[in-house]
């Protein structure tokens, strides 16, 4: 169980992968830091089987990357543009992946919509920086999906 972003769409999505040259990866356990080289295009978007759980889009890729960059997220709006030829929408989700049936009660999906062209990197930053356990009274899950238009 796990935090995950991920994008849905109507129409196919494809996978992208880090160039192989830019595959580091460093995990320091005793300060918890990552170090992923800083390459801008050093992040991944792959086949995410689940998303029915989430959404009823047929086609859904999962962002994996160490953290955001502007660099990165410049390239993933380039992504979402792209697939936005295709589709009248893209949903990208931050969710908690399985589990929250244990909880007290499903999660509060929380929605947002905006038009591509005012579409900006700070919104991706937001998404990925949300607090999906928002909520100490309950052990309440929020989910967030962010709607991007034509």
């Amino acid at each position: 169980m796990s935090a995950c972003i991920f994008f849905a769409s109507d129409a196919p999505l494809p996978e992208v992968f880090p160039p192989p040259e830019y595959e580091y990866l460093a995990i320091n356990v005793d300060d918890g830091t990552i170090d992923d080289g800083g390459a801008d295009d050093n992040f991944a978007l792959r086949t995410y089987p689940d998303s029915f759980l989430y959404t009823d889009k047929a086609f859904a890729v999962c962002l994996d990357w160490a953290y955001y960059t502007e660099g990165r997220a410049r390239q993933l709006i380039d992504y979402i543009g792209s697939a936005l030829e295709s589709a009248p929408c893209v949903e990208l989700w931050h969710i908690w992946q399985g589990g929250f049936y244990s909880f007290d009660e499903r999660p509060v999906v929380h929605r947002a919509a905006v038009q591509f062209d005012e579409f900006v990197v700070d919104d991706l930053r937001e998404l990925g920086e949300t607090d999906l356990w928002n909520n100490k009274e309950t052990n309440r899950l929020s989910f967030y999906c962010l709607t991007v238009t034509r």
